[in-house]
């Protein structure tokens, strides 16, 4: 049985070319196919080489580091770690002399409370506007609530006050008398709600201004606050103004301001009274006493004395520093 050799088109091989075909070396082939079918690899030698570093991130695909950027990494982590910036100087000192783990540490903790610090500001920032919006609505409210219950009163007292019910009932008998009667009692428990309501908002009003007047007090009348102290010295200031013939009404509604200036009005006029009290006082009679002999010169500063008592003597009104030193100049006479 004949066998006979194809050619790569399907057609039978020649003689000289099946010798031709037998001469090929079939490890060459194996080879060239490899060559052709895999990429380029680099081996275990080269890549243990002087260049083997590079030559293994060639082969994974990746670039080799710039010399430059590893300088600039190496030198990152080996820079020194500054301090928090609003610290004082001997803090900073001290942070300098921490390793550098647990400075790492107190950064990463002052970072965590200035975020805390921060999240907690922005939220009071917040509630601050929304309580403003809401004050400011209320205001509206009360304001509008105050015209309606004013023009609510002037129009009752207009159309009912001056109505003659003997008329009324002449002109439009008892049963429409009966029912302008009763379209008065329904517009006076309207004006009665009214009146509640508006009784309620301006309570509401001043608790809140007497919360934000409380705020000020250390502001503009210092001598007033505290619990104790400053309560006491508060009821004080109520006598007094109550003394001068200030409503009593109008003494909670004192501004922090007008409470802070009262306050040293009435300091101011009990220093003065209590200096007019000791010129008008006797002085006490004391033994005489034998003096020693003046020493030259002290005529004329005895002279200057006497003319000192005679000038704040002399005066329609003194201070109270002026009347506080004639009493003293006096009794030194």
């Amino acid at each position: 049985m004949r066998n006979e050799a194809k050619a790569a088109n399907g057609g039978a091989l020649s003689v000289d070319q099946a010798v031709a075909r037998l001469g090929e070396s079939p490890k060459k082939k194996n080879v060239d196919e490899a060559e052709e079918a895999a990429p380029a690899e680099v081996t275990l030698r080269q890549a243990q080489g002087e260049e083997g570093e590079d030559a293994l991130r060639q082969a994974q695909g990746e670039e080799a580091p710039d010399g430059d950027d590893a300088e600039e990494a190496d030198d990152a982590e080996d820079a020194e770690l500054e301090p928090p910036k609003f610290w004082d100087a001997k803090s900073k000192e001290r942070f300098a002399e921490l390793p550098r783990d647990l400075q790492q540490i107190v950064l990463a903790k002052e970072n965590e409370r200035n975020q805390a610090t921060a999240r907690a500001l922005q939220e009071s920032a917040e509630r601050r506007k929304t309580a403003e919006a809401e004050a400011a609505r209320f205001k509206s409210a009360a304001d509008n609530l105050a015209r309606i219950s004013g023009e609510a009163e002037n129009n009752f007292q207009n159309r009912w006050s001056n109505l003659d019910w003997r008329k009324a009932i002449e002109q439009h008998g008892a049963e429409g008398a009966l029912k302008l009667q009763l379209e008065m009692q329904a517009e006076q428990r309207g004006l009665q709600l009214l009146s509640a309501a508006k009784e309620l908002t301006d309570r509401l009003s001043h608790a809140r201004f007497v919360q934000e007047q409380e705020a000020l007090i250390p502001e503009f009348a210092p001598d007033l606050a505290g619990h104790d102290e400053g309560k006491a010295r508060r009821e004080e200031l109520g006598r007094f103004l109550l003394g001068l013939g200030v409503p009593t009404a109008r003494i909670p509604h004192l501004s922090a301001l007008e409470a802070g200036l009262a306050y040293d009005a009435m300091q101011w006029r009990n220093g003065k009274a209590k200096a007019g009290a000791l010129l008008k006082a006797p002085r006490e009679t004391l033994p005489q006493k034998r003096m020693p002999a003046k020493p030259a010169g002290s005529a004329a500063r005895g002279s200057a004395h006497h003319n000192r008592i005679a000038h704040l003597s002399n005066k329609r009104e003194l201070t109270i520093d002026e009347a506080v030193e004639l009493h003293n100049l006096k009794g030194q006479s």
